[in-house]
Formats: C-alpha cells, structure tokens, sequence
C-alpha cells in the first residue's frame, strides 16, 4: 500500500515538474468573444474564425444564443472573422497575454423591415418575400406567408423584419402579382411596397370601397330629402 501511494505521488511530481517547466506562451488562455449586430442586439449561430500569424486556422466555432463564443488560444497575436450568411461581417486584431480576455465585436449586420400595404392603406399578408444578394446572386432570405400585423393603435400592417449583412439586394414580393426593389442596406431600413395585392386584401378594397359609397350615397340621399324638404 505504501509502496502505490509513493508511485502515485511520484507520477503527480512528474506531472508537475512538466507543466511547470512549459513555457508560459504555450499555456492556453481563456477567450471570450461576443458578436452583436448593429443595434447591440447578440448575434446567435454567426461563424467565428480565428487565425494566427501565418494565416492558418485554429479555431473554428459559432456563436450561442447570447452571441457569445469561449475559447482557448495560447499567447500571441491572432485575428478573429466573424462570417453571417456567407458574408465577412466583423474582424478584429487580437493579442492574447496571460490574462483572460473579452473580445466584443460590433458586426455590419442590419435590420430590413418589409412593409407590404396594397394602395398603403391595407396589409397584403398572404404574399412571399424573397431577398437575393445582388453582388452574389444567392437568395440569402425566404419569408413564407402569412405576413405578421402587429397591433398598432393608429395604423395596421403587414410586415416582416429581417437581419442582413451590409450589402446590396433585390426584394422580391409576391402575391396575386409581384413588385421588385433594389435595396443598399448600409443602416437599418424600412422599405415599403403598395403595389402588390393578395385575394385578401382584394377583397378588403372591395368591401372598403362598397362601405364608401354606401355611405356616400346615404349623404347625398340625405341633402336630397333636405333640399325637398326645404322646397315645400
């Protein structure tokens, strides 16, 4: 019994005397990176790559729910990229010491609202969105109908909100028919499109416009009635 434990304290000597002896350099240290987008929002499931000096990888990993990512570099100099869909949109220089380190990368992504309102006045939620990188040709957003209203005192419509990176892009709504607008995304962004119809909102300008002209006809008929009234 004896005999093992000064086996076991001799492995635990050797171990030590190893680690001790290494130089500091190649000690790894904890690094935490943080992606957010424009507005300081966590940017989740984003692409972070790291690469040393020669320009090989080292890491390769993606971001949690809270836009965060911990990882171990030994000290030096390295350089971060963080990739969000398939496009470079943050970097940074890093130099990794014997402290622990907090990276925050503030990443050109940025907020697309897409306002679909037939004639401005009414929300054409049954149609599709479809947005394509311009510079790429890639569809890099597909948003299925129905669109969301959000309750609004004053005003309804239908709308969708999207993250993209910075670039160029085509937005493609369809209903009934569809319209097209060419967007150069370098700060958030609403973009509005009046000119496409679904069978519901169709169907909405039609009561709308039944409703009017009831109602004016019942205030013609009305100065009518007092015109005779008045003539007797």
């Amino acid at each position: 019994m004896g005999l093992e434990c000064c086996k076991v304290g001799g492995i635990m000597l050797v171990v030590t005397i190893l680690i001790s002896s290494l130089p500091a350099s190649a000690i790894p240290r904890a690094v935490k990176i943080i992606c957010t987008d424009s507005e300081g929002k966590a940017l989740c499931e984003a692409l972070v790559l790291v690469y040393n000096l020669k320009g090989e990888l080292v890491f390769e990993g993606l971001t949690r729910e809270n836009g965060s990512i911990v990882i171990k570099l030994n000290e030096g100099n390295y350089t971060i990229h963080v990739i969000w869909l398939n496009t470079l949109v943050g970097s940074k220089d890093i130099y990794v010491s014997k402290e622990p380190l907090i990276v925050l990368i503030n990443c050109s992504v940025y907020y697309l609202k897409v306002i679909v309102n037939f004639l401005y006045l009414i929300p054409s939620r049954n149609v599709d969105i479809v947005v394509r990188n311009t510079s790429s040709g890639h569809v890099v957003k597909v948003v299925p109908k129905p669109l969301e209203i959000p309750y609004r005192l004053y005003s309804l419509s239908a709308e969708a909100i999207l993250k993209l990176p910075r670039g160029e892009y085509e937005v493609v709504v369809r209903g009934i028919n569809l319209q097209t607008k060419r967007i150069a995304l370098r700060k958030s962004t609403t973009v509005l499109f009046t000119q496409v119809y679904s069978i519901e909102s169709i169907t909405i300008f039609i009561l709308l416009m039944v409703a009017v002209t009831t109602c004016l006809s019942f205030i013609f008929l009305g100065k009518l009635k007092i015109q005779k009234l008045k003539e007797y």
